[in-house]
């Protein structure tokens, strides 16, 4: 199986680099990239083809909701993980509205990004689970 092909879209630089880290020790998850402005997704989704799109909501001109509706349109759209700062229910109601697969609060993700990428990619995290099994299998010489 091919790795997820990720790219992250937020306006914090600091954001970016944590969540980065983050996605890249994550097994069977390849970083291709990111960006800091909607529109730069949107560029960025056809020429990368990206799998998952860590999107957040709250972004400077095109913001994430308006992202997720164009990027949904796409032929072979990639699924939309959104995150943001604030932990209230409207945003998760929006972000389904809008076509989103997943949503996250930013102080969730390290917890529940795991669990959601393996239920949007189950072929792929039951690939990659077993790919680091084997690579901690000990070996016989």
């Amino acid at each position: 199986m091919n790795p997820i092909r990720t790219l992250i879209v937020d306006d914090s630089s600091e954001f970016l680099r944590h969540a980065g880290a983050f996605i890249m020790d994550l097994p069977g998850v390849d970083l291709v990239g990111w960006a800091y402005l909607g529109r730069e997704a949107l560029d960025l989704v056809g020429t990368l083809e990206v799998d998952l799109l860590l999107l957040d909501v709250s972004l400077p001109g095109m913001g994430g909701l308006e992202v997720t509706r164009l990027v949904k349109t796409m032929p072979n759209p990639p699924r939309v993980i959104l995150v943001t700062l604030h932990d209230d229910p409207a945003y998760s109601t929006a972000a389904g509205e809008a076509g989103a697969d997943g949503y996250i609060p930013k102080r969730n993700l390290v917890a529940e990004l795991p669990g959601l990428i393996e239920s949007l990619f189950p072929r792929q995290a039951a690939w990659a689970g077993a790919a680091d099994a084997n690579a901690d299998a000990p070996t016989t010489d």
